[in-house]
């Protein structure tokens, strides 16, 4: 995967998000995907050295279109988190005010999905296949689930290692489970072949095809 985002340009961060947002449309979001993540929020220098609370969410919106390649998606992708890296610094408060979504108290506004790529290492092993790594995802289950799904990831050693948190209310066990198994055949099959198209990602491993 990191060989994947160095020939493109781009980060880590990058494929797992456009893998994650493709994922997504795949099980029916559609065309227009919104996903967050969370960002230092200290694009300053004189904001580095201050203790205190800068953490700030960004809006990812991802256009899928299913006939592309992988790689191209990964092309927009890069260009659409570099965008987003430009605001960092607009609250995303203002983001929700500037966008007037229909406010709901069973979810968040504007977005529903978070990912976030950790800094810290994490002690969890990855997952081999094919001479490369996939992502050893745990379910962490539906404790304060502030989100409808939210997928924290973390670069070790051995791989990438992370776990899904989902709200009980909208997916159960079972389900979340298959999506974090999904995720991983994604990762596995771009990895393998990004030129594959979107559309044609594997999602189910051949047991279950």
């Amino acid at each position: 995967l990191n060989r994947l985002a160095r020939a493109r340009g781009a980060t880590l961060f990058m494929v797992l998000e456009a893998a994650f947002a493709t994922l997504l449309s795949r099980l029916g979001a559609g065309g227009d995907v919104a996903v967050g993540t969370a960002v230092a929020g200290r694009p300053r220098k004189e904001l580095e050295g201050l203790a205190g609370f800068f953490v700030n969410t960004l809006a990812l919106r991802n256009r899928i279109d299913l006939e592309t390649t992988f790689e191209a998606h990964l092309d927009t992708t890069r260009q659409m988190v570099l965008d987003a890296y430009a605001h960092e610094a607009v609250p995303f408060e203002l983001v929700v005010e500037a966008v007037a979504p229909a406010r709901a108290l069973s979810h968040a506004p504007v977005i529903q999905v978070m990912l976030v790529l950790q800094n810290t290492p994490d002690r969890d092993v990855g997952l081999a296949f094919g001479g490369t790594r996939a992502v050893a995802l745990e379910n962490a289950g539906a404790v304060a689930a502030k989100f409808e799904l939210s997928l924290s990831l973390a670069e070790t050693s051995e791989g990438i290692s992370g776990h899904l948190t989902y709200a009980r209310q909208v997916f159960d066990p079972a389900t979340a489970e298959r999506i974090a198994a999904m995720f991983t055949r994604v990762l596995e099959a771009v990895a393998v072949a990004p030129s594959t198209r979107l559309g044609d990602l594997p999602l189910l491993d051949a047991q279950e095809t």
